[in-house]
């Protein structure tokens, strides 16, 4: 039984049922009629630089605004690091039905299934490949208790309290939080079992994962969304949105404003949780409450690279028992050396490392050494860097989860304000995309649909 890197949950349902390019339906709109349209996008991540492209497209100004000094988001490579681009931010490609997938094939941008790799668990303190995992009772049956989620009906707990109630042994209870609550941007204590339940059957990208061979995702989203074309104004951190008028007033911190028709707003959830954009006139009371109940998590990666490697050639992922939920080597049809490890910690764990900062790194060579044993991490670590999510001012986090009574927030979240203020980004997805590049990019797009509607 090949399990990929995002396992149970992404296969059997953390990012399409909607088209894939500019639909029909754009296509019969006047680009003369948008012309004298200015959008502004708040926000350079992949749903803001989708929405200005399929803007572009049809004919409208675009503008957007961006924090940051460079464009991106949660989308960053660590290119001089190894052999071949090291992802700090999303990584795999989930499912072949999905728009990010049928965008690179039609580029032809070389990619690959992750089924070539195999996966380690450690069960019960012993580190076991998957034909030995397969053999073990107790994994096997949490295996069944993960998968069942999808079917859950009952009334809303957290994933943490569902395990409980299937007496899930001791001694597999990591692996669980590795393929759900970890996978999933945070812990299984915060998870709720119904908005979970629901995102895993909505679930429509397709079952198989894939990489990119020898290039970066940013890279790819440079050439899918003509990044050369888009108007962009870097270290413009919007603070203030004022729709009060006919249109739209964006403010920075430093007091300069841009003004447009409409705007699309794609920040992470993080920002608008923290109120670090102040709207004229205030937010509904429903968005707002719809804000406060969907979930971001602290969300690291420590990237390590070792003066050769100790692990499997093959290997994919290692569910560890340790600090780090999972570990992720995916250098195999990339790489020369293939000495790259990536340790992915959120929630909980990731706070703890954060606030070690640089000897976050020993923390994790002691549980590498737990694991394989002999110091052998400690020996042969040549270097690492972190990627510490939550301190990136303009992200503050990894990406959102279905929290406990989330019920319809994202759908409310996604509505847009007066014909003037519209919501895009991966926290707005309902079609149980959320956390991935590609519900990102189907909120871009349906965000500029509803404009192009709006204006009809």
């Amino acid at each position: 039984m090949k399990i990929s890197r995002k396992l149970f949950l992404r296969k059997s349902s953390h990012l399409l049922a909607s088209g894939v390019f500019v639909s029909p339906f754009f296509n019969l709109v006047s680009q003369n009629k948008n012309s004298d349209q200015k959008i502004i996008i708040i926000g350079g991540g992949i749903a803001g630089l989708y929405s200005a492209r399929l803007l572009r497209d049809n004919g409208f100004q675009v503008t957007v605004l961006e924090a940051s000094s460079t464009h991106g988001g949660r989308i960053r490579p660590l290119l001089t690091f190894s052999d071949y681009p090291v992802e700090l931010g999303a990584e795999v490609i989930l499912g072949e039905k999905s728009v990010y997938h049928r965008e690179i094939r039609d580029k032809n941008i070389k990619f690959f299934n992750t089924s070539i790799s195999e996966n380690y668990f450690v069960c019960n303190g012993f580190l076991k490949d998957e034909s030995e995992a397969d053999s073990d009772d107790k994994f096997n049956r949490t295996q069944k208790i993960i998968q069942d989620i999808k079917f859950y009906k009952g009334h809303d707990l957290t994933v943490e309290a569902y395990l409980t109630n299937n007496n899930l042994d001791e001694g597999y209870k990591h692996i669980a939080e590795a393929l759900v609550g970890n996978d999933r941007g945070t812990n299984n204590n915060k998870i709720g079992m119904r908005s979970l339940a629901k995102s895993l059957n909505d679930w429509k990208a397709g079952k198989n994962n894939y990489l990119l061979f020898n290039r970066s995702h940013l890279s790819a989203i440079e050439e899918i969304t003509k990044i050369k074309d888009i108007k962009i104004i870097y270290d413009f951190p919007v603070n203030k949105i004022d729709y009060s008028g006919r249109g739209v007033i964006l403010f920075d911190k430093k007091g300069r404003s841009v003004e447009g028709n409409k705007a699309i707003l794609t920040v992470p959830i993080s920002i608008l949780k923290n109120n670090d954009i102040q709207f004229n006139p205030s937010l509904p009371l429903e968005k707002q409450s719809a804000i406060d109940k969907i979930g971001i998590d602290s969300g690291m990666k420590i990237i390590l690279k070792f003066n050769k490697r100790f692990w499997g050639e093959s290997s994919g992922s290692i569910i560890s028992d340790g600090i780090v939920p999972t570990y992720t080597s995916y250098g195999k049809s990339r790489s020369v050396n293939n000495n790259i490890l990536t340790a992915y910690i959120a929630g909980e764990n990731a706070n703890y490392l954060s606030d070690l900062g640089n000897k976050a790194t020993q923390e994790i060579l002691k549980d590498l050494n737990r694991i394989f044993g002999n110091s052998t991490a400690s020996n042969l670590i040549n270097e690492s860097f972190i990627m510490d999510w939550k301190k990136e001012q303009y992200i503050q986090g990894c990406y959102s989860y279905p929290t406990l009574n989330e019920n319809n927030s994202r759908d409310i979240l996604k509505k847009s304000i007066k014909e003037k203020l519209y919501f895009a980004g991966e926290a707005t997805n309902v079609n149980g995309h959320f956390g991935s590049i590609h519900g990102a990019m189907e909120t871009g797009k349906e965000a500029v649909s509803e404009i192009i509607k709006d204006l009809s």
